[in-house]
């Protein structure tokens, strides 16, 4: 017989009158707000009180201790919402899960109110802190109502009996794991929150937009076809609003506590795992708390721990979900029926859709869940049903009520539908998502392969698909006769591992193939791996050899979380000691970061910096996207004045291209070409201000067209001949004496070539004056001191006359096909007998495009 849930009695009479009490209040204040001048004296008098006192506050405490304080509320908060809703069934949950799901239920909490608040522009301390001070009281008024003997009696009852079920795992083994795995988290936190914000999507949707929302005190409207921040802003900032909350304390945002939220969040992940295996699971394992070691011998796992992504608490929210729903079946399998375990499971499906728009997925564990029950035979009430789904909408609506409104489109900028979407740029940036595509299918998946192994994530490959043949096969036969399946969580398991590994193929396939994907599903693909592998070392024939398979298992995966951890270390740690923020990032960004710091040392306030480029968080100036709503009119004009006229009724002073948005990247949007200023980037009206090391290229833009450059151009570039289409390169190099300084004797010159000018032909021609020389062009700044064995130190890219030629010879010609930008020594090796006296020698250079970008652009349109 099933037991039932005693029904809760209703209010106390005085808790009732409270909670009326309460809402009248509000009312009433509304009111007031909107009718009375007088209130809203009040209101700022109340604003000032609450800023003088957090000031005080901030000033006489660190300030990194100050956003630990909101850490603290969001666990406060996310307790007592989960007290109010299970009340003593929280004993169904050990130390570690309440943890977690106070955390989860805290963090969700916070979405919600900042979002509600951010709307409306009233993020504020004082909107933040009196929200939430209500919301406390409010819950406190529902746990004072609660009938404990009766709901205790029950909680206890059902805790004992899940123990009674629960599998531990080897305590001496569980307590030694703790200490090095707590060293391994506790060097990899160190390792996110020791270096700056480096994730390239963060830089334009994650912390980026997290501090656009806090300078502007709420959720500003940006919308548009640009693969950047316009149509990113409209996905749901539940991680952004949490950074933002954490700074409230703080005069300015501070990135610090978006760096800390992934791992706090891959630490939650990785100890609810543990307690899965550990309490959930009855079946012998042939090492204990496998799951967890399968998880971190990963190196997704640990490179989304460290960076600055979403990805690692979308994780958390979804496998959460799973979690109770697994602990609702497990009750269900003793005998009971408890709703608040179904409730709380929705509530974090909401959670996760808040998070990012795959969090919708969860909506779909949801369905499996009841989709399962009905197939054990159990009934599945029609009111049951309802309010689950109800619940989701609930939590999840205030975002995407707010896109729909404001945009047209909840799921904007899916399916081209929605405001904003210029019909051009927005297939122009659908065709970039596709080059991805592109990409893989021409050059073959064995290059997939091998960005996969040299991220050590060959192991997240197979723990992806090896568990597929245990998880149909268990599902068929449970399809086959239901009724004599006794392990149930095994197979609703397996059911949830086929539509994660569905949903994992749809997004490679139809959206776009990046393996952080992979991340939002792995903790339950390695447990279902844990299951294969139980079932697999429980079969009869490997019986006597259960000792090897064991101890050939924990090799591999010791091998699996040194190669991950390893990776993980590298990600983010820079080869030598850097000495500041730009030379670490400079380092981590190939030579892009110094053009950043140009624009900043440049830029005066007002002017803007027009880009392709997404990263925009470290740019101080503001940043117009050409590929944006703002920008839209530039493709639609046919001549460059219009297109200059343009850009000054935007204010642009400055435009800013990089490799990953030039050709030679597949990464290039369509809208580059189109852009009628493309082919003018280097002229009169587009001089270069500086070419970073990389290739990143600040050009100015000069509306008089009168050839007038900025003097910082020589200061900046004074050291380097800059090549640029339509303009050729006279040297004559002369004095070069000929003695042992340099083996051989050789002269060089230093080339800058900006990353618009990748995809060109160089064409070098010589006359030396009946010596033999060659020419030759290396990667990189050979140094002056350098006297000899310069070619084996840096990467020889283009060489006239061929090594397999000669040496040298007269008057040589060099053509190269330019695959490469930023910065490049030419050298002129001399390579006669030695002689003392000074020879002459003459160069003339240019770059010419190889693309006719015209004719492209008149096709594209």
């Amino acid at each position: 017989m099933s037991r039932t849930n005693p029904v809760p009695r209703p209010f106390h009479g005085r808790t009732l009158n409270i909670v009326k009490l309460i809402l009248l209040i509000l009312i009433a204040m509304a009111i007031l707000y909107l009718t009375s001048t007088q209130f809203i004296s009040i209101h700022k008098n109340l604003q000032l009180i609450c800023d003088t006192t957090i000031k005080v506050i901030s000033e006489s405490l660190p300030k990194t201790l100050l956003g630990f304080i909101n850490l603290a509320v969001i666990f406060v908060i996310g307790y007592v919402a989960l007290r109010s809703l299970l009340h003593s069934y929280t004993r169904l949950l050990s130390t570690l899960e309440l943890i977690v799901f106070s955390f989860t239920v805290g963090s969700g909490v916070i979405m919600i109110i900042m979002i509600i608040l951010g709307t409306f522009y009233l993020i504020s301390r004082l909107y933040v802190f009196t929200s939430l001070s209500i919301l406390l009281i409010i819950l406190s008024a529902r746990l004072l109502q609660i009938s404990r003997k009766e709901d205790e009696t029950n909680g206890m009852g059902i805790a004992r009996n899940l123990e009674k079920l629960s599998h531990s795992p080897h305590k001496t083994f569980k307590r030694g794991l703790t200490i090095p795995l707590f060293a391994l988290f506790a060097l990899a936190v160190h390792q996110a929150i020791a270096y700056p914000a480096v994730e390239w999507d963060s830089l334009a949707y994650g912390v980026n937009y997290a501090r656009i929302i806090y300078e502007n005190d709420g959720i500003p409207l940006i919308a548009g076809p640009s693969v950047g921040l316009e149509m990113s802003a409209a996905y749901p900032p539940g991680m952004q609003l949490i950074a933002v909350f954490l700074s409230l304390w703080s005069e300015h945002f501070d990135d610090f506590y978006y760096r800390i939220l992934p791992p706090i969040s891959g630490v939650l992940l990785a100890l609810l795992l543990m307690e899965l295996d550990s309490r959930l699971l009855s079946v012998k394992a042939p090492i204990p708390l496998i799951s967890l070691l399968l998880l971190i011998s990963t190196g997704l796992f640990w490179q989304h721990l460290i960076l600055d992504s979403y990805i690692m608490h979308l994780s958390l929210m979804i496998f959460a979900t799973m979690y109770l729903l697994i602990l609702t079946l497990r009750t269900q399998d003793c005998g009971y029926s408890i709703d608040r375990l179904m409730i709380l499971a929705s509530l974090h499906a909401g959670f996760a859709a808040l998070v990012s728009y795959f969090g919708l997925i969860t909506l779909f564990s949801l369905i499996a869940y009841l989709l399962f029950a009905w197939l054990r035979g159990a009934k599945v009430d029609t009111k049951r049903v309802l309010v689950v789904l109800a619940t989701f909408a609930f939590v999840a609506c205030p975002w995407y009520l707010r896109n729909l409104m404001l945009l047209g489109n909840p799921l904007y900028p899916f399916f081209g539908i929605g405001k904003y979407l210029d019909p051009l740029l927005y297939n122009s940036t659908v065709l970039h998502f596709k080059s991805y595509k592109v990409k893989y299918a021409f050059q073959g998946f064995q290059l997939l392969l091998l960005d996969v192994v040299r991220s050590c994530n060959v192991t997240t490959l197979i723990y992806t698909f090896a568990p597929l043949p245990y998880a149909l096969s268990k599902f068929i036969k449970f399809l086959a006769n239901r009724r004599a399946e006794r392990n149930s969580i095994e197979v609703f398991i397996c059911l949830e591992y086929l539509v994660s590994l569905t949903f994992f193929i749809m997004i490679v396939v139809l959206h776009v193939p990046f393996p952080r994907y992979i991340v939002l599903f792995l903790p339950l693909f390695t447990l279902a791996l844990t299951l294969s592998i139980r079932a697999f070392s429980s079969l009869y024939r490997i019986k006597n050899c259960t000792k090897v398979f064991s101890t050939l298992l924990a090799m591999f995966i010791c091998v699996s979380v040194v190669a991950s951890y390893m990776y993980m270390i590298s990600v983010k740690n820079p080869p030598t000691d850097v000495n500041n923020l730009w030379d670490y990032l400079d380092y981590y960004f190939s030579g892009d970061a110094s053009a950043w710091r140009v624009l900043n040392e440049l830029a005066r306030t007002g002017e803007v910096v027009a880009t392709y480029d997404i990263r925009e968080y470290y740019l101080k100036p503001r940043v117009v996207l050409l590929d944006g709503w703002r920008a839209r009119g530039l493709y639609y004009v046919n001549d460059i004045m219009s297109a200059l006229k343009i850009l000054e009724d935007l204010n642009v002073k400055y435009i800013l291209t990089t490799p990953s948005t030039t050709p030679g990247d597949h990464r290039v949007p369509l809208a580059y070409f189109i852009n009628p200023i493309t082919r003018h980037l280097g002229s009169d009206l587009f001089p270069v201000l500086y070419v970073s090391p990389s290739g990143a290229t600040v050009y100015l833009v000069n509306y008089g067209g009168n050839g007038m450059q900025s003097p910082s151009t020589l200061t900046l570039m004074k050291d380097f001949v800059v090549l640029i289409p339509n303009k050729t390169f006279v040297f004559n190099i002369t004095n070069i004496t000929i003695t042992n300084n340099t083996t051989p004797p050789s002269s060089q010159i230093y080339l800058a070539i900006p990353c618009d000018y990748r995809l060109s032909r160089l064409i070098i021609s010589s006359k030396s004056y009946g010596y033999n020389i060659s020419l030759e062009i290396f990667k990189g700044i050979i140094p002056e001191d350098l006297t000899t064995d310069w070619w084996s130190k840096y990467v020889m890219l283009a060489r006239a006359p061929h090594l397999q030629k000669a040496f040298g010879e007269r008057d040589p010609y060099l053509e190269w096909e330019v695959d490469a930008c930023g910065y490049f020594t030419f050298k002129i090796v001399f390579w006669d007998i030695y002689t003392t006296k000074p020879i002459n020698v003459d160069i003339k250079m240019e770059i010419v495009r190889v693309v006719d970008l015209m004719l492209f652009e008149k096709s594209m349109k």
